[in-house]
């Protein structure tokens, strides 16, 4: 909108918009050195209206401002996608690859093929490896418990290691399993001697032998958990491991004595029963078998009652004198 400033103003307009009295010489020149002062200066525009220059000046200020914030956003934007496309660059550049893989930790499988199988290259960028999706394909190896890998902005990716760790040995016929703690198959040809080794009637699992990285059956796990998980002092004193047909653990102790655990349950109870009954308060003098299977109430039996008797069939009739034969109702 044009404005137009009169050369001289014969009249002001009061804000009520009447017409005053022309204003005088003296009045003007107060005015032009006090520009503080209240009396308003009034201006036309392209209709001829009057506007009061405080507005127009108001207006302008607007404007500026509104044009200062606009250049700050547009300098602001600029400035940020210059940053990113810096830093982009940067990720994307040979500054940022992988420069070496660090394989912390002992494990079955050798730094080489670690790296391989984390699926890691030499030489991509460093932004790209995705730390939980190398981990996932890490746990997946049947030798490795867990890894956490960690990305080093110098160009290094740390993978560590923890490694399965085998706590028995599952023999069956010909084959020998080597498995931890919660029956995790570690090894088809366990080479380990150190490792204690449980005779197990059957180790096939829905009809197969498990393969490494597989469990064994779940009734064989909680018993495999319940051996393993034997105190030193306990353990020492066991001279053979059986797992029978039925899945129920059997002890042999020095001494010549039995004992039968049964299923995997209950393993607390079982092992503080376990320790008393070979404890120095028991006598186990002509001791032969211990059945821990109910813990609450563990039972031993000591010779010649090892074994319970054998049922003892009645004798057949043709075998018995003829009187004690069994009287036959008269026919009617």
């Amino acid at each position: 909108m044009k404005l137009r400033i009169p050369d001289a103003v014969s009249r002001s307009i009061s804000v009520t918009g009447r017409t005053s009295e022309p204003e005088k010489p003296e009045l003007r020149r107060t005015r032009e050195q006090n520009p503080e002062s209240p009396v308003p200066i009034w201006v036309f525009d392209e209709s001829g209206g009057p506007v009061d220059l405080r507005f127009v000046e108001r207006r302008e200020q607007v404007v500026a401002s509104r044009r200062q914030r606009a250049l700050f956003l547009v300098g602001t934007l600029g400035t940020l996608a210059f940053l990113l496309a810096a830093v982009g660059g940067y990720l994307l550049s040979p500054l940022a690859d992988v420069d070496a893989v660090n394989v912390i930790g002992e494990a079955a499988l050798s730094p080489q093929e670690i790296q391989t199988a984390s699926g890691i290259q030499l030489g991509s960028p460093l932004i790209a490896v995705n730390e939980i999706e190398v981990e996932r394909r890490l746990d997946a190896l049947y030798s490795i418990e867990h890894a956490s890998v960690l990305r080093r902005w110098d160009g290094v990716v740390e993978i560590r290691i923890t490694e399965r760790v085998p706590a028995l040995v599952l023999s069956s016929g010909k084959h020998r399993l080597s498995v931890t703690a919660d029956g995790v198959v570690v090894s088809d040809q366990p080479e380990d001697l150190l490792l204690r080794e449980v005779r197990v009637a059957s180790l096939e699992s829905n009809g197969t032998i498990p393969k490494p990285g597989t469990r064994v059956r779940p009734s064989l796990v909680s018993l495999v958990g319940f051996a393993s998980a034997l105190p030193y002092d306990l353990a020492v004193r066991v001279t053979a491991i059986t797992i029978d047909a039925n899945d129920e653990l059997i002890l042999d102790v020095e001494g010549g004595v039995t004992v039968i655990v049964g299923r995997g349950n209950d393993v607390r109870d079982k092992l503080s029963a376990f320790r008393t009954m070979l404890g120095p308060q028991i006598d186990r003098s002509e001791g032969c078998l211990i059945d821990l299977r109910i813990p609450m109430s563990s039972v031993m039996r000591r010779k010649p009652y090892c074994d319970p008797p054998a049922p003892v069939e009645p004798p057949a009739p043709a075998d018995l004198p003829s009187d004690e034969l069994p009287a036959t109702a008269p026919a009617t």
